[in-house]
């Protein structure tokens, strides 16, 4: 797979509705299964979604191939900058089995070369 085609995008604040638009597709089918009404990510407001985007050590990004989103990853650094958290990442539907949340991830340690493995 060419990486070089790929990048990241910072979530920006009028991005929001988008990014709440993504989780929706993509957790659709895990909360149709479950029906978990507490911290299923398909409900997630766009009040939290603002809280978490205004933290200083949390960044959203699109994940996009030649201008088309196929996900989103969210990272959370800790104080020292060694330490990070991934949640949620998620891959639209339409894209899933095609190997590019584990691409993300390869992608997104470059971003945080401090961040302990």
């Amino acid at each position: 797979m060419d990486t070089i085609q790929f990048h990241f995008t910072l979530v920006t604040k009028k991005d929001l509705l988008k990014l709440q638009a993504m989780y929706r597709q993509a957790f659709l089918t895990i909360y149709k299964k479950y029906h978990d009404d507490e911290t299923d990510p398909y409900l997630e407001s766009l009040d939290t979604l603002n809280k978490k985007w205004q933290q200083p050590s949390s960044k959203f990004y699109f994940f996009e191939k030649e201008n088309q989103r196929l996900g989103m990853i969210r990272v959370t650094t800790s104080s020292t900058g060694n330490d990070a958290r991934i949640f949620p990442l998620l891959i639209l539907p339409k894209y899933q089995g095609h190997g590019y949340a584990q691409l993300m991830l390869e992608q997104i340690e470059q971003l945080y070369p401090t961040v302990h493995r």
